[in-house]
């Protein structure tokens, strides 16, 4: 296990920081081209993006993780499950996209106050819409251990999605609505190479008791995983009611440069669930795991560190010196990325299908990010919403820790990331102060 592990996570790393690196590159072009204003517009949407693709896929990428990995012997029972998830996110991206058109003016004025947006929306639900059916597909992948078949869809939907939008962008000369229908261009032609690379797994109707099935599994999580992107991104969406889009823009400059721990960490994250549903109960198994927990919290110390030493020469890279002013929210968000990716070794309410539990956790770590945001905004600016998402994000953890290990004991103790997560927040307190 530990030998495919280490080949599979080298792979998705190496995959994802190449799309990671390509949207950080991107950033001095976008901010050339944009005006900061612009800029703040475009982090919103990308914001919104994340947000609403849990929303639109009804979180079946979800069920078929679970399930598709138990019928890998079964060639028919794994396309009934693939063929059913999938089908349901096309049509529901349809009705999505549908929705967001008809009531595109109320949606503009409840998000930017203005009822002129109400193209952003329009073109945003299509870029919801389509980034769903395409990380559906890379799930499919994932869920079959086709882990070199994810990689690439993966870097093919960054890199096709990032030409078109970069191309249209220089060749208007700085157009918001030609970048994102570039965007929606790149991503619409990668799906349909993705749809013909798993069209073998496609070939049933929806099977209506795989479908129930899938869906009774998922439709609660849609709250958790809803909760945990607002927990991640309500910093975003309150920076942009209580401040103003510059300051968003800052900010969420500052997140990308942050996102380098998502990227070196990412691999162990986008491995480790199919491995760890068909070893959880063993004894080689957990031991691997445990090992794994362990370089993760080294490896992601050192990142740290080093993000700290290089702070600045990480936003001056992006080109523009108004990114400096977000040094401080990069090393915290950077923290947050850390103690959110500790969640992927807890998976003793996944396992044991008590998702409706797994939601209320994420909702109340969502309640108390929002609420922490709005009063840490209002005092410290951009750096106290940086310091809401640390917070929530560790107190969400330490409760889930708890009981997710009632349901699924783990081989080390609740007192080890206790003691690393209060090294984060002392560090950071420390280091912005």
């Amino acid at each position: 296990m530990f030998k495919n592990f280490v080949r599979d996570s080298i792979g998705f790393s190496l995959a994802n920081i190449a799309i990671k690196a390509l949207n950080i590159i991107l950033i001095p072009i976008y901010v050339r081209y944009l005006s900061f204003e612009e800029y703040g517009i475009f982090e919103l949407v990308t914001t919104l993006v994340i947000i609403f693709v849990v929303v639109v896929s009804l979180e079946l990428t979800q069920a078929i993780i679970r399930f598709v990995p138990d019928s890998l012997d079964d060639k028919s029972l794994q396309n009934k499950y693939i063929s059913s998830g999938f089908q349901i996110i096309l049509f529901s991206s349809i009705i999505f996209i549908a929705f967001c058109s008809l009531f595109s003016s109320l949606i503009s004025i409840l998000i930017f106050k203005d009822v002129s947006y109400s193209y952003i929306v329009r073109l945003a639900s299509f870029i919801i819409a389509i980034q769903a059916i395409n990380y559906s597909i890379v799930v499919i992948f994932r869920s079959q251990k086709k882990f070199l078949f994810a990689i690439r869809h993966s870097i093919i939907v960054a890199f096709v999605s990032g030409f078109f939008a970069l191309t249209f962008l220089i060749y208007s000369g700085g157009s918001l609505r030609l970048l994102l229908i570039g965007q929606i261009i790149g991503g619409f032609l990668s799906a349909l190479i993705g749809i013909f690379a798993i069209r073998g797994s496609l070939s049933v109707a929806i099977d209506y008791f795989i479908a129930k099935k899938m869906l009774i599994f998922s439709v609660p999580l849609i709250l958790s995983s809803t909760a945990i992107h607002l927990s991640s991104f309500a910093d975003r969406l309150i920076i942009n009611d209580v401040l103003s889009l510059e300051s968003l823009a800052i900010y969420g400059i500052a997140a990308k440069a942050a996102s380098v721990i998502t990227i070196l960490l990412s691999g162990i994250q986008g491995v480790l669930s199919p491995h760890f549903i068909s070893t959880w109960n063993t004894s080689f198994g957990l031991k691997s795991i445990t090992r794994i927990f362990f370089i993760y919290l080294i490896f992601s110390t050192l990142i740290l560190l080093f993000l700290k030493i290089f702070d600045d020469y990480i936003l001056i890279f992006l080109g523009t010196s108004k990114a400096l002013g977000g040094a401080k929210v990069l090393l915290i968000l950077a923290s947050a990325s850390i103690v959110n990716g500790l969640n992927i070794f807890l998976f003793g309410l996944i396992k044991s299908l008590k998702t409706t539990l797994l939601s209320l956790i994420y909702l109340f770590t969502a309640v108390l990010n929002i609420s922490l945001n709005y009063y840490l905004i209002n005092i410290y600016g951009i750096e106290g919403a940086a310091f809401a998402t640390l917070i929530a994000a560790s107190v969400g953890f330490l409760i889930h820790f708890y009981l997710s290990s009632k349901h699924l004991k783990l081989p080390f103790s609740f007192f080890i990331p206790f003691c690393f997560i209060i090294f984060l927040l002392g560090f950071n307190i420390f280091m912005v102060t």
